[in-house]
């Protein structure tokens, strides 16, 4: 397991606070979740609701389990998007 802090003053869309986010995966998969927070982050700045729920391995690949509420489609999509990607960089 792998503590990440300063979430909230990177992603400043994406609602983290200011306590470490513990997350299940090798920290060399640290890099992929941070291209995918970048990604997550630009498509919720035009609004909407993001809850990350958990980061882990499963079968060899980065799993980015999440919730989303008052998107545009667009956004939805881009967040979508880059939680394949996320995981396709992971395999």
């Amino acid at each position: 397991m792998s503590l990440t802090t300063g979430l909230s003053d990177r992603y400043p869309h994406l609602g983290f606070d200011e306590r470490p986010l513990a997350v299940q995966c090798g920290a060399g998969w640290l890099g992929i979740l941070h291209a995918f927070f970048v990604d997550a982050d630009k498509a919720m700045a035009t609004g909407g609701s993001f809850t990350l729920l958990e980061v882990r391995g499963k079968v060899g690949g980065l799993c980015i389990d999440l919730a989303t509420a008052d998107l545009a489609p667009e956004a939805h999509r881009a967040i979508t998007d880059a939680q394949r990607l996320a995981s396709l960089r992971s395999l």
